[in-house]
């Protein structure tokens, strides 16, 4: 009953989604007598489920699979047919995967639960242990109180999320509104429109490149600080396969990690 309790005060107090998903990970371990629980949050868009949190992160080392399909493994079909799947023996059970990593950590058993709320599946907990699940009725229900409440926790901070975004998006594009009205120097305005868009869209880098009317090629112009190499002599001709930085050929050799993502 500590668990539930933990999780009713969570619902009402935090408002972040990583803190919830380790929380729920955290309680289910303790409340089910579990090795290890993840809890992985699906995407109906791409149709997959994504590992976001995990009872113990040290079994994070060398996962095999971090995200799944729908109706793949006994994770996926959990998600897909929206039913609880129990394992008894992941050797013998066809709908286990990734079973000698598991075995190897003494992991043999394994219970998947969707969580829903209302019509929609907002993400999967599974529940892994050397030994088989065995619930009675009490059990039973208490597990699916806990996942309920669960599904209220998660879904209150994803509500939260999204309004934080929405907002912080509408300040973004307020701010380079102003810059734009309030400058009539190109150059200003255009570096402006690179760190707005990298900042919309949470990547590494933004790049603007304009094309030079003599030659027809794309010439990079403006780009935001977090690029730590200087591409102003980079260019796109037309019709040239290019590298991945631009450049005809091998990839240039100047110093600086790749960015891990680009906004163009």
């Amino acid at each position: 009953m500590g668990a539930l309790l933990k999780l009713n005060l969570l619902v009402a107090s935090s408002l972040d989604v990583g803190t919830v998903l380790r929380e729920i990970a955290r309680a289910a371990a303790k409340l089910m007598e579990a090795t290890a629980v993840g809890v992985w949050v699906a995407d109906e868009r791409t149709r997959t489920i994504e590992l976001r949190a995990l009872s113990d992160e040290r079994l994070l080392d060398g996962l095999p699979n971090r995200t799944v399909a729908f109706g793949h493994g006994a994770l996926g079909r959990a998600a897909l047919e929206r039913r609880r799947l129990v394992i008894d023996d992941a050797e013998r059970d066809e709908r286990a995967t990734s079973v000698e990593w598991f075995k190897a950590r003494g992991i043999t058993a394994a219970m998947v639960v969707p969580i829903t709320f209302h019509d929609s599946l907002l993400g999967v907990l599974a529940l892994a242990r050397g030994s088989p699940f065995r619930m009675d009725q009490d059990a039973e229900e208490l597990l699916d109180g806990f996942v309920a409440q669960s599904a209220i926790a998660l879904r209150h901070a994803q509500l939260y999320e999204v309004a934080e975004r929405r907002q912080r998006e509408a300040e973004i594009l307020g701010g380079l509104a102003r810059a734009i009205n309030g400058s009539l120097d190109l150059a200003t305005v255009l570096q402006r429109v690179a760190e707005g868009a990298r900042e919309l869209c949470q990547a590494d880098t933004a790049r603007i490149a304009l094309r030079d009317p003599e030659s027809d090629a794309i010439v990079f112009r403006y780009w935001t600080r977090a690029w730590r190499r200087d591409p102003k002599d980079l260019r796109v001709e037309p019709g040239i396969a290019h590298g991945h930085d631009g450049r005809r050929g091998d990839r240039a050799q100047r110093g600086g990690p790749e960015p891990r993502s680009i906004c163009c």
